[in-house]
């Protein structure tokens, strides 16, 4: 698995990189940043994805 830019991460989740962005500073979804821009791991998106499915319950 890779490592997404935020707009790579908002287009695989549909939402917006602002969204992403408030994720990140929120600490829902671990990212690392590399010069300006925030990376984010495919298995972070995965795991979002899994415990927004479990809240939904």
């Amino acid at each position: 698995m890779g490592l997404l830019t935020t707009d790579a991460a908002g287009q695989y989740l549909a939402v917006s990189k602002v969204t992403i962005r408030r994720m990140i500073a929120r600490g829902d979804l671990p990212a690392i940043k590399i010069g300006t821009e925030y990376r984010i791991d495919e298995a972070d998106i995965h795991a979002l994805i899994n415990r927004l499915k479990i809240a939904e319950v």
